[in-house]
């Protein structure tokens, strides 16, 4: 991107830094008092809102849904229709695709990956390795870790 360059939409100034080189491309729209920075892009018709924050390098695309104080944060990707809410937090090299819900204080992180109609929600963890996937739930106080993978 270089100066002039149309981007998606933002509701203030505020909501995109001018510090790093994040963007919002196609028709993303980051709302509220979101935030968008550090190297963050967001793709397609991403929302980001409320109070969300999504930077360093995470990745936003599809028709994805970030509300609520969620932080979306180092290298991840949150693709799909994926939707994390709540006070949630996805961050390092974490994937959360394909309908796949993340909410209250849950936090996926490592190199886990949240697939399907799977829910993480509570105080949930899913880290490391880790996969979930075919409506698979994690709730509460769970933790997933290593190398597991968990379907329903």
């Amino acid at each position: 991107m270089k100066a002039g360059d149309i981007g998606g939409l933002i509701q203030q100034e505020e909501n995109l830094s001018h510090d790093g080189l994040c963007w919002i491309y196609d028709h993303a729209q980051v709302i509220d008092d979101a935030k968008v920075h550090g190297n963050a892009r967001l793709y397609g018709t991403v929302i980001v809102k409320d109070y969300a924050e999504v930077f360093e390098n995470a990745i936003v695309r599809g028709n994805a849904l970030i509300s609520d104080f969620a932080m979306v944060y180092g290298d991840c990707v949150i693709s799909s229709e994926a939707e994390i809410a709540q006070r949630a937090e996805i961050h390092g090299n974490a994937i959360v695709y394909d309908n796949a819900r993340v909410s209250g204080e849950a936090r996926v992180h490592g190199h886990a990956t949240v697939r399907g109609r799977s829910r993480v929600f509570g105080r949930a963890h899913v880290y490391g390795n880790s996969e979930l996937y075919y409506m698979a739930v994690v709730c509460e106080n769970e933790r997933i870790s290593g190398d597991m993978t968990v379907w329903q």
